[in-house]
């Protein structure tokens, strides 16, 4: 079978799976353990986010599956694997009684289909299908191009002998009392002065270390998870495929790892000196040898983002687990 490479997971010409490194990819069931709240918390050993604002702490429990396609070790002690965007299934995610969030896989394309530019701190474009205008969106010496793969929504690696770099910090200054008429307008119409996210990557992590870069867009409606307005589309459920485009959120990446994962944002909602976080969660890595049974039990990944101008909650960091069973 030939195999040609596209990032985080290929098609063979026989129409099998490949993972990034031409072996053979195996499908891998991953149903986390569902979330269980405790006050502000996610209980320890169970699958959730917590989201961090000024005055307001929320966490959500998460609960649903994914498919991981898992490449086989050539000699070097890694391991790729892909996470098709259509194998994300996480249902709607209950905000207390205030609103109802819901997790999408996106089947990411960049402008030059690379997270970073060549200065390696300004995010490339998104020119992902439904969410953007396309291959319009990209200039000519920076084609729009698969992130992870066809229909893939992630890509990663496992170091069977140990990996760096295994632990994340993401970062970014909000810039206080900047004026206003100096700053860029979001869609809302409301200023954004903040700086761009800074992601540092570092450390080195043992056996079965895992890095996940995954790309996912956030969607919000006001209310319960059921509902009758336009954004629930015709099933009245929100979180479900026939929900108008609209509703959906916007692509975003998101590094996931078996390490440690921290966020913060500094000079938030305004006001020069004051932070919010840092706060970080801890991932637990695969076992090499129950990977190629088709297991990932065991596994946790850890990843936290921040967000800026939030409606109601304004600036916030974002903490997640995910535990598979």
């Amino acid at each position: 079978m030939k195999c040609e490479t596209f990032g985080g997971g290929v098609i063979g010409s026989g129409g099998q799976t490949c993972a990034a490194n031409c072996t053979i990819g195996t499908d891998i069931q991953m149903a986390l353990v569902p979330g269980q709240t405790v006050g502000t918390s996610i209980q320890a050993g169970t699958s959730g986010s917590v989201i961090y604002g000024d005055i307001l702490t929320v966490p959500l429990a998460l609960t649903g599956e994914q498919t991981l396609t898992v490449g086989k070790d050539r000699g070097d002690g890694i391991i790729p694997f892909s996470i098709g965007a259509n194998s994300i299934n996480f249902p709607g995610i209950p905000v207390s009684t205030i609103a109802c969030a819901c997790l999408r896989g996106i089947e990411a394309k960049t402008c030059g289909g690379t997270l970073f530019d060549l200065d390696g701190v300004t995010q490339s474009a998104d020119c992902s299908a439904s969410y953007t205008d396309g291959d319009s969106v990209c200039p000519a010496d920076k084609p729009c191009a698969w992130l992870h793969g066809p229909g893939n929504a992630g890509s990663g690696l496992v170091g069977c002998n140990g990996y760096t770099p295994v632990d994340l910090d993401f970062s970014q200054d909000s810039r206080g009392s900047s004026d206003p008429t100096q700053c860029a307008t979001a869609g809302t119409g409301a200023p954004i002065c903040a700086d761009p996210p800074v992601i540092n990557l570092s450390g080195t992590g043992g056996p079965g270390s895992v890095l996940l870069l995954t790309n996912n867009a956030i969607g919000t409606v006001v209310g319960m998870c059921t509902g009758t307005s336009a954004a629930y589309g015709p099933d009245h459920q929100f979180c479900t495929a026939d929900d108008p485009q609209w509703s959906r959120g916007t692509p975003a990446p998101q590094f996931l790892t078996a390490g440690h994962a921290g966020g913060v944002v500094t000079n938030a909602n305004g006001v020069d000196g004051a932070d919010i976080g840092p706060f970080s969660v801890s991932g637990a890595g695969a076992v090499c040898s129950m990977l190629a049974d088709g297991s990932v039990s065991g596994v946790v990944l850890a990843g936290a983002y921040t967000s800026i101008n939030q409606p109601t909650l304004g600036d916030i960091v974002v903490t997640s687990v995910y535990v598979a069973q």
